[in-house]
């Protein structure tokens, strides 16, 4: 024989559920409304902090210094080997470094699609790590900058197209902010592409 729920049971489920909703839908869209701001605050070059939730500017020397790196980093077709003319916002950006030491760098290379998967990805980690030694080369500490390849996983434009295969050639500068009191870490991206594959 199945009992009946009483009136007070009712109301005491119905309000049990009526809670489980509610907190559901604000976590729900806490967490959307967290990464709107995240995006947000990286589409104006700020950096975003996963554990405050707040957005911060980077100085715009150093922003400024990271685009320009970006911009003027070229290889040699198929190399890891860095071509001169990067040589100098490469080293500014190294001095920069050094002046801001609540930042950390981490770099990422990417290729295109052009030549074999295990090619590419080693050739992508070849470049980040090379741009890398440069960097400590200059003088900015090696547990400062982390570098990785990805290979041709990532894409962000069509390899079907030589414009899109040169915009996937690239390493990405993840610029990585610290602070001494919790660790908290954030990142402003900056990418470029290469001379060729």
């Amino acid at each position: 024989m199945k009992k009946k729920l009483t009136k007070n049971q009712k109301i005491a489920i119905g309000v049990g559920v009526a809670l489980a909703l509610g907190l559901g839908l604000y976590f729900w869209n806490r967490n959307r409304l967290n990464k709107k701001r995240k995006k947000e605050c990286e589409d104006k070059g700020g950096v975003w902090n996963p554990k405050t939730k707040e957005c911060t500017m980077p100085p715009p020397q150093v922003a400024g210094v990271i685009d320009k790196a970006v911009d003027n980093l070229n290889f040699k077709s198929g190399s890891d080997e860095i071509v001169t003319s990067s040589f100098a916002s490469l080293r500014e950006l190294a001095t920069t470094l050094k002046n801001y030491t609540n930042y950390n760098l981490n770099l990422v290379g990417h290729t295109d699609s052009q030549g074999a998967d295990d090619y590419n990805l080693d050739l992508s980690n070849r470049r980040a790590n090379a741009v890398k030694n440069f960097l400590v080369r200059e003088g900015v500490e090696e547990s400062r900058i982390s570098a990785i390849g990805k290979g041709e996983t990532e894409p962000i434009a069509d390899n079907n197209t030589s414009e899109g295969r040169a915009k996937n050639r690239r390493v990405e500068f993840n610029l990585i902010e610290t602070t001494s009191s919790d660790n908290n870490t954030s990142s402003f991206d900056g990418v470029n592409s290469d001379l060729g594959l």
